[in-house]
């Protein structure tokens, strides 16, 4: 008898472990999806402090990165409030707008998110240029390209997320401390005027930099299966502090720069690649520029591979698959290729035209989200 009560301990004590076991597994995920997200939202907001915040609005770009904050968090509980309204085994979107209506705003996402990875893979080969002006862009942008589809293309889902999570104390230290070494060349006088061009333009910076933050959210909304999900929803209140403390990284960075370089110095007209290595421009120190160009070209990669591998997602689930194959994700980084080769003045015009659509796109999709599961919910109950 005593035989027998021992082995139904032993089993429940082994479903309760493995149990205990899952859930952690699922609550790392969601740690590091949400850590992946952090990092490419300063990474994106990195790229629109560089090609458009120092040269349209300057000094008080901070201002405009802080007006961003309330934006940002009310795409990522809109994200949030339709994840947890899904019904068990669809996406958040099918839940809320049905499968049909679902792949178009998949496909939207999927370009915004292939936007960034544009930007990323633009600004890339604009520092590369900017340390190598002898190297061809168009061979910077294609070994870039090869090495991220080597990186990504492997079918490992969860190797990009982990990498952030890992990486992402290292990365703020590497560019934190360019960003101290050349602290002791500014001044609290190059802040004046505190409001720059006034307000309108700082309104019109942060309307911009919409779309810096707007792929934030993406992890809540690409599909994935139910188990990832629900660690999603669970750990929400981590992931909005990840990106909100993200985006206030980047006011921290907008507020240095400033202090650094007075107003017409910052708005002046310089390279993008100049621009993003601004820290390292004024800091005297050899091993604060080397740390800031490795933390910036692995910041720009992930990035650049976090876009393509969440488009790839949503538009192999537009269409019908389960996972995106090397083939697809390769595709799309090929695709990136002709305006990073370019590197002329039409590339970086078109790409600042078209970045703040991404802010657009994805508020729509969430307010059509929201309408349709409102909608559904009623016929429900009807």
């Amino acid at each position: 008898m005593s035989d027998r009560f021992s082995s139904v301990s032993q089993t429940t004590t082994d479903v309760t472990d493995r149990q205990t076991l899952l859930r952690e597994r699922h609550k790392a995920y969601a740690l590091e999806q949400y850590a992946l997200s952090g990092l490419q939202l300063y990474a994106q907001v990195a790229i629109g402090l560089a090609l458009y915040l120092y040269g349209h609005v300057s000094t008080p770009s901070y201002l405009a990165l802080a007006l961003l904050l309330p934006f940002t968090a009310g795409l990522m509980g809109g994200a949030l409030w339709l994840c947890r309204r899904r019904q068990a085994g669809e996406t958040p979107l099918a839940s809320a707008v049905g499968k049909p209506l679902a792949r178009v705003l998949a496909v939207t996402l999927a370009l915004c998110a292939l936007l960034d990875a544009q930007l990323a893979a633009y600004s890339l080969s604009a520092i590369l240029s900017e340390v190598l002006p002898n190297v061809s862009s168009l061979w910077v942008a294609l070994a870039v390209a090869v090495v991220t589809a080597l990186a990504i293309g492997g079918g490992d889902e969860y190797g990009l997320p982990r990498l952030a999570r890992l990486l992402r104390w290292l990365l703020g230290l590497m560019i934190g401390f360019c960003a101290v070494t050349a602290l002791p060349h500014g001044s609290l006088g190059h802040l004046a005027p505190w409001l720059g061009r006034g307000m309108g333009s700082v309104l019109q910076g942060a309307l911009w930099m919409t779309g810096s933050v707007a792929t934030s959210c993406l992890p809540l909304l690409t599909p994935q299966r139910e188990t990832a999900l629900q660690a999603l929803c669970d750990g929400g209140k981590t992931g909005l502090r990840t990106v909100l403390l993200s985006l206030t990284l980047g006011m921290v960075t907008a507020l240095i720069s400033a202090f650094l370089l007075p107003f017409y110095a910052l708005a002046r007209p310089e390279t993008l690649g100049w621009r993003l290595l601004l820290l390292s421009d004024v800091s005297p120190s050899l091993v604060g520029w080397s740390l800031l160009l490795c933390g910036l070209l692995m910041l720009l990669l992930m990035a650049q591979a976090a876009g393509v591998t969440r488009a790839a997602s949503l538009i192999c689930w537009a269409a019908g698959k389960e996972t995106a194959s090397p083939f697809l994700i390769t595709v799309l980084l090929m695709m990136l290729l002709p305006l990073s080769a370019l590197a002329s003045q039409d590339a970086e015009t078109l790409l600042r035209a078209l970045a703040p659509w991404r802010g657009a796109g994805v508020a729509a999709v969430l307010l059509m989200g929201g309408a349709g599961s409102l909608i559904r919910q009623r016929r429900r109950k009807a």
